[in-house]
This record gives C-alpha cells, sequence and structure tokens, in this order.
C-alpha cells in the first residue's frame, strides 16, 4: 500500500509527449478550439512550411502568455481557445510537439 502511494504515476507526474504532423492545403482550416486537460499541457508548433496566403495561427485572448518567435510558437491548448484561419492558397505544414504531465 505504501510503495503504491509512493510510486504511483499521479504524485510523479510522468510527462508524457506527442509529435505529429498537420498538413493544411488549400480551403482546409483549423476551427477554433479549446482541448480541456487534467493536468499541464505544453504544445510546440514548428510551421515548416507556411501557405501562400491565409492559414495563420489566431488565439482569441489577447493575454495569452504564449511565445512566438520566427517560425516556433509556444502555448497551452488545455488553457486556450485556439485555431487556424482558412488556407486560401498553397499548403500549410506544421510539425507539433505536445508535452502532458
Amino acid at each position: 500500500m505504501f510503495l503504491q502511494k509512493v510510486f504511483s504515476a499521479r504524485r510523479w507526474r510522468i510527462p508524457r509527449a506527442y509529435v505529429y504532423v498537420t498538413r493544411l492545403g488549400k480551403g482546409e482550416e483549423v476551427p477554433r478550439r479549446r482541448r480541456p486537460f487534467c493536468g499541464v499541457r505544453w504544445r510546440l508548433d514548428v510551421i515548416l512550411r507556411r501557405a501562400d496566403f491565409g492559414g495563420h495561427f489566431i488565439i482569441r485572448e489577447t493575454y495569452v502568455p504564449r511565445y512566438q518567435f520566427w517560425r516556433f510558437i509556444l502555448f497551452r491548448p488545455d488553457q486556450y481557445t485556439y485555431g487556424v484561419t482558412k488556407v486560401l492558397r498553397g499548403r500549410r505544414i506544421v510539425l507539433s510537439i505536445s508535452l502532458d504531465w
């Protein structure tokens, strides 16, 4: 009983990482959404290819503690509503790395 409490994943909060690639073609978009999660979730998006027109990352709240530098976007998808505008021309390819704990 004691060892179960000491070594439970809940107590130690073992982080989990997910890596995936998202491709958006002409006419596609990511609707505004929020991904609730019991814990902490950070996501790093690396824009591998920008769309010619459209395909902009948006967050509704202006006070969001997100960080954007060049092609890197770091934000909390579990706390804020986010989305991507419609791609009007070209393709948008993003490498997403999500860290949950």
